[in-house]
């Protein structure tokens, strides 16, 4: 495993010891912002939502996250040594881009620039290679030492997932429209999870993703395969993504994610709540942010078609309401889908 790296981190304050049992509410609703925040790829906004919250008003399981996400929310300089392997130097300068470039804003751009160079040199290749070639060669190079990856982009950042084992099953799945079959490659054994799973120290972050061909899901990251969380949030979720892309074309990435997370929010039952907070507590304004742009288009379309305030709070409105809200939207958004191409010539 190449977990273990040498990495300079600003340590946080150390621990308060409390003999909390629960979190309170008020604070868990500031951990879930500054949680938003990280996968928005906003360190700073999410270091000082995090530092505001006093320990001793946090369970240990939550007094835990917040210390370790503290560490890798603050700078470092990663120290690559001579003798490291190929996979621990990779590993090293991939969450220095992330710690750096989810810190910089505007500044991504150089990062993300600066990383493509020293990739090319780690992979010897020239040093104007650009991203198709540098990440096909870094596959090809992981693929050599045992390893799958998935690089490409999520959300703002440049990615980087590394695993060891991989099996393909068919799987069934019922989704608004109807039911389809879908071929899922269950992935284990990480080595990296990805910049928003190491922000957070795994608490959250990317659970798979959608290809032309099927469905990828990380395994660790569910405590179950067979409860509501990954047969709605995860399966059917994605199971939408690829019906979508099969059925429309040029769908931009935010909205593949809208009608996926109305789907979500049209079949829980028990993590109902979870995920109209969860979206709650990451929204954008900016389309490029893909999943928190979606979560706040639908909340607006929700308490548009529910003849809620704006802003208001779905939580007291009764479930099957809001489940049949966004069965409603889904379908008008496919009305209008279908009518758009059938206008087209």
């Amino acid at each position: 495993m190449f977990f273990s790296i040498l990495l300079m981190v600003a340590a946080p304050n150390s621990p308060v010891q409390s003999d909390i049992q629960d979190t309170t509410p008020e604070t868990a609703a500031q951990l879930k912002k500054g949680v938003g925040a990280i996968l928005r790829a906003d360190t700073a906004e999410a270091r000082a939502l995090l530092m505001q919250i006093p320990e001793q008003e946090l369970d240990k399981e939550d007094r835990q996250f917040r210390t370790c996400a503290l560490s890798r929310l603050g700078p470092f300089q990663a120290r690559i040594e001579h003798n490291h392997h190929f996979e621990e130097a990779l590993l090293a300068r991939y969450r220095q881009y992330w710690n750096e470039a989810a810190a910089a804003g505007a500044d991504r751009d150089r990062l993300e620039d600066a990383l493509r160079t020293d990739l090319a040199n780690m992979l010897h290749l020239e040093r104007s290679a650009q991203w198709d070639s540098v990440e096909a060669a870094l596959v090809a190079a992981l693929g050599k030492r045992g390893y799958h990856a998935q690089l490409g982009r999520t959300g703002l950042l440049r990615e980087l997932m590394v695993w060891r084992k991989q099996i393909e099953k068919r799987e069934q799945v019922d989704l608004p429209g109807g039911t389809t079959q879908t071929l899922v490659t269950y992935l284990d054994d990480f080595d990296s999870r990805g910049w928003s799973s190491w922000f957070t120290c795994d608490r959250t972050g990317t659970g798979g993703w959608t290809t032309d061909e099927g469905l990828f899901v990380i395994v660790p990251a569910y405590k179950s395969l067979d409860d509501e969380h990954f047969r709605i949030n995860f399966l059917a979720h994605e199971s939408q993504h690829f019906a979508d892309k099969a059925r429309y074309s040029g769908l931009a990435n935010w909205e593949l994610e809208y009608r996926a997370k109305l789907v979500e929010v049209a079949l829980a039952d028990t993590t109902l709540v979870r995920v109209l907070d969860g979206f709650a507590a990451n929204q954008s304004g900016n389309p490029d942010e893909p999943h928190s742009f979606a979560n706040r288009m639908v909340l607006e379309a929700l308490r548009a078609r529910l003849g809620c305030a704006e802003g208001a709070s779905l939580a007291t409105v009764p479930a099957e309401k809001v489940k049949a809200a966004a069965l409603g939207e889904l379908a008008a958004d496919t009305d209008a889908r279908e009518s758009a191409d059938d206008a087209t010539p």
